[in-house]
């Protein structure tokens, strides 16, 4: 990622989640967080179906490469690979952390809570 700030350089981390962005679409809410100076940008919500959730994702990385900022799915190890993503979040009840890194390299990004 050249020219990109790492990680403890971001200021603005946002989250799309359509059942939080009051009838927005991710790529609605994505294009207003590029617009207004968002660092990277994140996909919630994608628990759905796998080709929905993969098409929305290949928009966001598009949106996201085109802007230059890192994209990171939500709990979606397999749409994040899909899609091209920078890098995936996982959390308690996901695949453990070591495995997630283990299938995704040591080049992408890797969030777990």
């Amino acid at each position: 990622m050249p020219d990109r700030p790492s990680p403890g350089q971001w200021r603005l981390y946002v989250i799309t989640d359509e059942k939080a962005s009051r009838g927005r679409s991710h790529l609605q809410v994505a294009e207003a967080a590029i617009l207004g100076g968002a660092d990277v940008l994140s996909a919630a919500g994608q628990g759905g179906l796998q080709r929905s959730a993969l098409r929305v994702a290949m928009q966001l990385r598009k949106l996201t490469r085109d802007a230059n900022i890192p994209f990171i799915v939500n709990d979606r190890l397999d749409i994040a690979l899909a899609a091209g993503a920078d890098g995936v979040h996982v959390g308690q009840t996901d695949l453990p952390a070591s495995v997630v890194r283990e299938i995704m390299g040591p080049d992408r990004i890797l969030g777990f809570r």
